[in-house]
């Protein structure tokens, strides 16, 4: 009698299992501000039964023609949870975040204040640090709706664009602590629609959806917790710089008429940025170094590459192209008086009593009048299979 009950037991299996056949997976979500208030979210929910190797990927991936492998729900509420609770009564499986990739915020949103929004996700049982925050110009539900010739759904656009790590990538975790921090403004990439290529001749069938997609394009600026403006891609990469984040970069340079004319592209092989604050009295300003190696990619012009002279001036040629860069970032972070940068968090952090005494009430005031003094090098390390440039008489 033990021994049959031992095997009853044993034989119960997993009671309180949940079956994939039973949720729906969520790989994106999209949040909007309505003009008459209410929060609108939308879920982008790939159909498993789409997703095979076959088929055309400007048709969703696998299935039959013009079906879609993903399936976009949305709902309005007062709150996000109101919403939330009306999008579930619409589905009959029960949702899924566990591989949320991306939150979207749409430009009004983020305008009117993003802090009630991220609570839904710190607090709740869908919070997903290492998911990323994305900004779009106008909706975001727009750019879910957004397909590709390449991939089978706008999600796998936005992942293999972070990917390539031209833009700047923060997690869900990392933007909270950027918003919680002091003397510090939060970023995020913004997405937006790409225009499709007029010398694009594969034909109408290689994006049925909408000829627009969406990609990653610049960076959205948060201060005090609502949207105050964007960076351009040039002006991102010089963010990237000046925050030792930038994983893979090309620099070009003109080179002057008086030596010839031409381009030089090299592209970055490694580089460093250290950030120090020089504090005198209640004076301070900070001086970025940055020192990069790099590869000679291509150059088009009369410069030879095995004369030291000339591969030092190719050197100087481009720091004054990234000090250009660097700058043009700065100017336009202090005029929206934006410290990207995290200069005040790092004032707080290493003088405290100077902080709170003298630059806490009146930081971003200050930071739009603060100087900011760069010094860069750029070493050519590499030069090619050749030294000298084509020329044909």
């Amino acid at each position: 009698m033990p021994l049959f009950v031992a095997m009853i037991l044993v034989m119960t299996g997993c009671w309180s299992r949940i079956e994939v056949n039973d949720i729906s997976i969520v790989t994106a979500m999209a949040i909007d501000k309505q003009k008459d208030g209410n929060i609108q979210i939308a879920l982008q929910i790939p159909i498993p039964s789409r997703l095979s190797s076959s088929g055309s990927a400007g048709n969703g991936g696998g299935g039959t023609e013009n079906s879609p492998s993903a399936l976009l729900v949305s709902e309005k509420g007062s709150t996000i949870m109101d919403a939330y609770r009306r999008l579930e009564e619409k589905l009959s499986r029960r949702v899924f975040f566990s591989q949320l990739r991306f939150v979207i915020i749409g430009e009004q949103a983020a305008r009117d204040g993003i802090q009630p929004l991220l609570d839904f996700f710190v607090r709740g049982n869908t919070s997903r640090p290492r998911s990323y925050i994305l900004f779009s110009e106008g909706q975001g539900v727009d750019m879910l709706k957004l397909s590709s010739a390449l991939e089978r759904y706008s999600t796998e656009v936005i992942r293999e664009e972070e990917k390539l790590g031209t833009g700047v990538q923060v997690m869900q975790s990392e933007f909270v602590d950027m918003l919680s921090s002091k003397g510090m403004a939060a970023v995020a990439a913004k997405v937006m629609k790409r225009k499709p290529d007029p010398s694009d001749h594969r034909g109408p069938d290689s994006n049925p959806n909408n000829k627009d997609t969406p990609a990653i394009a610049g960076t959205a600026v948060i201060r005090e917790g609502k949207l105050a403006g964007w960076l351009n891609e040039e002006e991102t990469r010089g963010l990237l710089w000046m925050k030792d984040k930038l994983k893979k970069a090309v620099i070009t340079a003109d080179v002057p008429n008086e030596r010839g004319g031409g381009k030089i592209s090299v592209q970055i092989i490694k580089g460093r940025t250290k950030l120090k604050a020089l504090l005198q009295g209640y004076n301070v300003k900070f001086v970025a170094t940055v020192r990069t190696k790099c590869e000679l990619l291509e150059n088009s012009s009369k410069l030879d590459a095995s004369n030291p002279q000339d591969l030092r001036y190719m050197g100087t040629l481009l720091e004054k192209d990234l000090e250009k860069r660097i700058q043009d970032t700065v100017d336009q972070a202090q005029k929206l008086k934006a410290d990207i940068f995290g200069f005040g968090n790092m004032l707080y952090q290493s003088h405290p009593s100077v902080w709170n005494g003298h630059f806490k009430d009146e930081w971003a005031s200050r930071f739009s009048q603060l100087e900011i003094l760069t010094d860069t090098q750029v070493t050519i390390v590499r030069t090619g299979l050749t030294n000298k440039s084509i020329h044909i008489e």
